[in-house]
């Protein structure tokens, strides 16, 4: 086993270190691109927000392995070659940028709520809240990730199994019906009107 792991090792290394390459520019391409389409998909103008819709549906709704395959062997029908490599980079990148458009146009909207911040800031994403005054604690208690932190907490210094979360995790479904409720009063209120 040992002399079969020591005749493969350097093919192993060769090939990380290929698919960190790969991975790298995947995300360099998504980024760039994930970027510009945010920027369209946030634009008051219908004209740049409609196509950048439609490629982000549509690239988050088709399998990465699809776009390698039309990458690779579909662009060559039409005459464009890629190399394995740069069809990697290309399915990394046209399927990454769809992912993190969405995720900086949320970004984007997020800026503009300070209420959000001050929830972050209350549930503990900042700081220790084992480190704030007993107030700040409990306020936390009032954010699913202010429960979250409390039986991480609670599970690494106590220690224990399923008992030493239970109140957390009950926090946390309680947290979740509470919104869901309100979510679909909200909801039926909007599509009755």
């Amino acid at each position: 086993m040992i002399s079969l792991w020591g005749q493969y090792v350097g093919r192993f290394f060769a090939g990380l270190g290929v698919t960190v390459e790969l991975t790298a520019l995947g995300l360099l391409v998504a980024v760039a691109v994930g970027a510009v389409l945010a920027g369209m998909r946030s634009s008051p103008s219908r004209a740049l927000r409609l196509p950048a819709r439609l490629y982000i549906d549509t690239m988050r709704s088709v399998p990465v392995l699809v776009l390698l395959f039309i990458a690779y062997y579909g662009l060559g029908q039409v005459g464009v070659k890629l190399s394995s490599f740069g069809a990697g980079v290309a399915a990394l990148g046209v399927f990454y940028a769809s992912l993190f458009a969405e995720v900086f146009r949320g970004g984007f909207a997020g800026v503009a709520r300070p209420s959000l911040f001050g929830l972050a800031l209350v549930g503990g994403n900042f700081f220790f809240l084992s480190t704030a005054p007993s107030l700040m604690r409990r306020l936390a208690l009032l954010t699913p990730n202010g429960w979250a932190l409390r039986g991480f907490t609670d599970l690494a210094t106590v220690g224990g199994g399923i008992g030493t979360i239970a109140g957390p995790l009950l926090g946390i479904a309680v947290f979740s019906v509470v919104v869901g409720g309100v979510a679909v009063a909200l909801s039926r209120r909007a599509v009755s009107s």
